[in-house]
C-alpha cells in the first residue's frame, strides 16, 4: 500500500485499514508457487512469459472442478484497448456428478467431473484464444497436471476415486467435500486429502454437515456450491491455489487486538478475507500477483461472492434494519407501480448498500449540499 494510505496521522508509526482492519485480521501466508508453476510465471519452459500469461484462464479452466454461473460479457474488449474481465448477470458455481452421462464424455481435461455443455460455454469461452497468436502447449498441460497430482489434495481426492471406480471396486460411490475445519485458519492453510475430502461407498444414507458437498457417481445434475464452503475457490482456482488452501468461511475469529477494545463482531467477514488476501507482502507468495487475467477473474467472482452475502443479510434481517419504517408506499407510488399487486413482499436496500437507490439518492443530496455551500464545480473529472 502507498505510504498516504496509511490510517495513522503523520509522523506516528504507519498503520493500514485497509488491508488487515489495523491488525484485527489475522490469516495465514500464502505460500510460494510450486517450483513449476513458478517457472511458467517467469517464462523458463515458454521461451515467452506472455504466452502463458495470456491462456492461464484457459490452462486453469482445464482443471478446475466448478464451472462459473455468470454470463461473461465481450462488448467491452474489442481487441484495442487493455483486457478487462466482465461478467453480467447473477454469478455462481457448480459441478457435476463424478463420471458423465452414458451419451456424453467428460470436457476438457477434468478429473472424472462431468460438464454439461451449457456449462462448458464459459469454459471454451476461456480457451478461445485472441487473434490465434498462440496455441494450448501439450507440454505445458502435461506438467500442470502432474504438479497438481502432486501438491494438491482434491486432485488427489477424485484420482483416488477414479482408481476405485476403474478398478470395479465401487459401484455406487459417492466423495464428500467437508466443509468443517478442525485447525484455526490463522496459522493452518494447506490442508490435506483426509481434511478436505472423504470417500463413501454405499446407498447415500450416510449423515453428513449441512454444507457438505456430495458429488454422486452419476446423478445427472449439477449443483451449487455455496459461497461459504471454504472449496468456493480452490475448485474454481486451481492454478491460484495449487495447494488447495481454504478460501473464506464462516466463524473465522478475528485478531484479538487493544486496538479493537469493545467491538461487537467477533468473526471475519468475506470482504475482509478478500481484501486482505489480494495485498503484497514481501514475506507471501506472489501467485495471485502473478497470475494476469486469472488474477482478474478472481477479483471479479470475490466481488460477486461479497455482493451476494450482502444481499443475503439484507433479505434475512429486514425486521433488524427496521424496513417498516420506510416509506413502501409512498415509494411504490413514486415508481410507477400503482397496481397494489404487482408490489408483492417488500425487501429494503439500506442506503449502506453500495450501489442501491437510497445510497445513490444520499449520494446526490450530498453532492447537492456541497455545491449549495461552495458553488458549482469548474471541473468534472471521471477516472477508473
Amino acid at each position: 500500500m502507498w505510504n498516504q494510505e496509511r490510517s495513522s496521522k503523520p509522523g506516528h508509526v504507519p498503520r493500514f485499514f485497509m488491508c488487515c482492519q489495523d491488525g484485527k485480521i489475522q490469516l495465514s501466508l500464502l505460500g510460494e508457487a510450486p517450483n513449476y508453476l513458478e517457472d511458467l510465471h517467469r517464462g523458463i519452459y515458454d521461451n515467452n512469459r506472455t504466452c502463458f500469461r495470456e491462456l492461464i484462464r484457459a490452462y486453469n479452466s482445464m482443471y478446475s472442478f466448478t464451472s462459473i454461473g455468470g454470463m461473461i460479457d465481450h462488448s467491452i474488449v474489442d481487441g484495442r484497448s487493455p483486457y478487462s474481465f466482465r461478467i453480467s448477470g447473477s454469478n455462481y458455481h457448480k459441478i457435476g456428478s463424478l463420471l458423465p452421462n452414458p451419451n456424453c464424455k467428460p470436457m476438457f481435461a477434468q478429473l472424472y467431473v462431468c460438464v454439461t455443455d451449457d456449462e462448458a460455454t464459459n469454459r471454451m469461452d476461456a480457451v478461445h484464444i485472441n487473434n490465434g497468436r498462440f496455441s494450448i502447449n501439450e507440454d505445458v498441460v502435461a506438467g500442470l497436471r502432474q504438479m497438481l497430482d502432486t501438491t494438491n489434495p482434491y486432485v488427489q481426492t477424485f484420482r483416488y476415486g477414479r482408481d476405485f471406480l476403474a478398478n470395479g471396486v465401487a459401484v455406487d460411490m459417492r466423495i464428500r467435500i467437508i466443509e468443517q475445519r478442525s485447525r484455526d485458519t490463522r496459522q493452518y492453510n494447506l490442508p490435506t486429502a483426509s481434511e478436505v475430502a472423504a470417500l463413501m461407498v454405499g446407498d447415500g444414507s450416510e449423515i453428513v454437515e449441512r454444507r457438505d458437498i456430495i458429488l454422486c457417481t452419476n446423478d445427472g445434475f449439477l449443483q451449487r456450491i455455496n459461497e461459504c464452503h471454504p472449496a468456493y475457490m480452490p475448485l474454481q482456482y486451481p492454478l491460484l491455489f495449487p495447494y488447495g488452501e481454504d478460501g473464506w468461511r464462516i466463524n473465522i475469529p478475528i485478531r484479538s487486538n487493544p486496538n479493537s477494545a469493545g467491538r461487537k463482531r467477533e468473526f471475519v467477514s468475506m470482504r475482509e478475507f478478500y481484501a486482505y488476501r489480494i495485498q503484497y507482502r514481501p514475506l507471501e507468495g506472489k501467485t495471485l500477483m502473478r497470475s494476469g487475467r486469472l488474477f482478474q477473474q478472481f477479483v471479479v467472482d470475490a466481488y460477486a461472492a461479497i455482493e451476494e452475502q450482502r444481499l443475503y443479510w439484507v433479505r434475512t434481517n429486514q425486521k433488524q434494519l427496521r424496513a417498516d419504517v420506510y416509506e413502501g408506499l409512498q415509494d411504490a407510488v413514486r415508481s410507477g407501480d400503482h397496481n397494489a399487486a404487482s408490489i408483492g413482499q417488500r425487501l429494503v436496500l439500506p442506503s449502506s448498500f453500495t450501489g442501491g437507490p437510497r445510497y445513490m439518492a444520499q449520494a446526490f443530496q450530498d453532492a447537492m449540499a456541497i455545491c449549495q455551500w461552495y458553488g458549482p464545480p469548474d471541473l468534472f473529472i471521471t477516472f477508473t
